[in-house]
């Protein structure tokens, strides 16, 4: 597993862990096994790296820390809105981001990523820590709002206190529901179009 864990301060490990749900194609996991895994499983060389060997862990795992609710997102999951709302609807009230974004050195797509959790924030009300080993870390308030950001490959420390919530927003409840009516009133749109010619 590509997993995170909580450790009390007496260092006891909670028993409970989280870990990422939506693995990486073919670094994490082989996708379509049956038809990949014969191709990249079991080569040596640089092939092994292709034939990543993780499972996915359980999804909506939330973890008590020092009595919050805690939701963990690990690396790119945070740009699934899915993900994000389902740990809200099991609980957590509030979030964490553990991301390795080493990978994509000082271009663009660290900002982008950066910013994914500000609009999980907004769409769930709740706040997000997000730490990153190069990229941008810092705290995510319930209204998208980042506080004491540590920027691209600078190393620092941070403290905030993060408001904790367990209030649902309308997305929580009915999720991507408007946006399926939306495309079908589209779609529907364009058939009566294409009839009426």
């Amino acid at each position: 597993y590509n997993a995170a864990v909580a450790i009390d301060a007496q260092g006891v490990l909670n028993p409970r862990w989280a870990a990422k749900h939506y693995l990486v194609p073919f670094v994490e996991a082989t996708p379509f096994r049956s038809i990949f895994g014969p191709l990249v499983e079991g080569r040596g060389g640089e092939w092994h790296w292709l034939a990543g060997s993780f499972e996915p862990g359980p999804r909506s795992q939330v973890i008590d820390v020092n009595g919050a609710l805690t939701g963990v997102l690990v690396c790119y999951e945070q740009l699934f809105p899915d993900l994000t709302r389902d740990l809200k609807n099991a609980g957590a009230e509030f979030q964490v981001v553990v991301t390795n974004d080493a990978w994509f050195g000082r271009t663009p797509f660290q900002y982008f990523l950066a910013n994914a959790p500000r609009l999980r924030a907004i769409e769930n009300r709740t706040s997000f820590v997000r730490v990153a080993n190069t990229g941008v870390s810092g705290f995510v308030d319930p209204r998208g709002r980042y506080h004491e950001r540590i920027g691209l490959f600078e190393v620092g420390v941070a403290a905030f206190d993060v408001e904790l919530s367990s209030e649902l927003t309308v997305y929580n409840r009915i999720g991507d529901a408007v946006l399926w009516i939306m495309i079908a009133a589209l779609v529907a749109v364009i058939v009566r179009a294409c009839l009426a010619r």
